[in-house]
């Protein structure tokens, strides 16, 4: 089981530094082995911009996990008109419908921003939610969040102006952007708000004379962020403080896995360490053993028979106390010293 932890660990900190790695804050908040498992049945898809992924009463046959693309769940009406009634950008999942065993979709959803995304089909989606770890967990925090989004957004539309409303809709598209130019259209504002596109005229140039923002060929760039947040609706502070609630989960759980990826590799590394010294100490065990083993080879020692003084190799007598303090094996050579020959 340690085997197949480190290996996990190791492909996921590969895949981390790689263009596999997800945008997606759902997709980035799962566990390293939750996510490589789903892996093998995520595909990379473009997102153009008008695209419909799911149209009123067909089947869901994948889900969606949006990288910088921008997606919108719009309402029809018999009449033929419609209205946005929710926004869904890297935050979250498309096709969340599927998660709740409902294999229809009840509204149609629309690319509003084109961009990347993985996709993934609803049998592999489901079967990786019944499961019960960190996706589904994070999957219906999300359910949670998006279900606060529609509510909010139903009541805004029934008690705000375009002024205000509009003002709230581009915060939202912006939160979900990352920039602060969006491409979109006066005429796909209009539907998305349920308005007609002169009332959008008017309530842009408004907030455009105000200096919050400029308009030009399908371009809307933001000029004053907090300007724009002091003219929308309270609808956004109050969908705005869900979606925190929501994404200071998703960075919990980042910071939860890196933590536990540290602390792993730090017991890791203790581990290594010990063991160095480990075998450093049975090294050294090791050589003193040897040490102890080997025999030093005697030392000779010559002793003049007549004075019994010690002698060197020339049998010259010499003072016996240079082996005092020292622990050796000894052999004594009897001869007879030049002192004593010469008498």
């Amino acid at each position: 089981m340690q085997i197949e932890f480190n290996k996990t660990l190791g492909e996921f900190i590969m895949l981390a530094t790689s263009n596999q790695s997800p945008r997606n804050q759902l997709l980035r908040a799962l566990p390293p082995d939750e996510y490589l498992e789903l892996l093998p049945n995520l595909k990379p898809v473009k997102m153009p911009l008008g695209t419909t992924l799911y149209r009123v009463g067909e089947p869901i046959k994948h889900v969606y996990f949006p990288e910088d693309a921008i997606i919108s769940t719009v309402t029809y009406f018999e009449d033929g008109a419609s209205i946005e009634t929710g926004i869904t950008g890297n935050e979250g999942v498309i096709g969340i419908s599927a998660a709740l065993s409902n294999s229809e979709t009840p509204r149609e959803m629309t690319v509003q921003a084109a961009g990347d995304g993985w996709e993934m089909t609803t049998e592999n989606f489901q079967d990786a939610f019944e499961q019960g770890g960190t996706l589904q967990h994070l999957v219906l925090r999300y359910v949670y969040a998006f279900f606060e989004q529609v509510a909010q957004s139903g009541a805004c539309i029934n008690r705000h102006s375009v002024n205000k409303r509009l003002a709230r809709w581009l915060l939202m598209c912006q939160d979900r952007a990352g920039g602060d130019k969006l491409f979109i259209t006066q005429d796909f504002i209009a539907q998305m708000l349920g308005v007609n596109r002169p009332s959008v005229t008017v309530s842009a140039i408004e907030l455009k004379e105000a200096g919050l923002l400029s308009y030009s060929r399908g371009v809307i760039k933001i000029l004053d962020r907090k300007g724009l947040e002091h003219a929308a609706c309270e609808c956004y502070e109050s969908i705005k403080k869900i979606y925190d609630q929501y994404l200071s989960l998703l960075e919990l759980r980042r910071l939860s896995e890196r933590m536990e990826r540290t602390q792993w590799r730090l017991a890791a590394e203790m581990k290594r360490r010990g063991k160095i010294v480990d075998e450093t100490h049975r090294g050294i065990q090791n050589l003193q053993q040897a040490l102890n083993n080997v025999r030093n080879p005697p030392v000779r020692i010559r002793i003049c028979t007549k004075c019994r003084r010690s002698c060197d190799s020339r049998n010259t007598p010499r003072l016996f106390e240079e082996y005092f303090g020292k622990t050796f094996a000894a052999e004594f050579m009897p001869v007879v010293c030049t002192t004593c020959a010469s008498k």
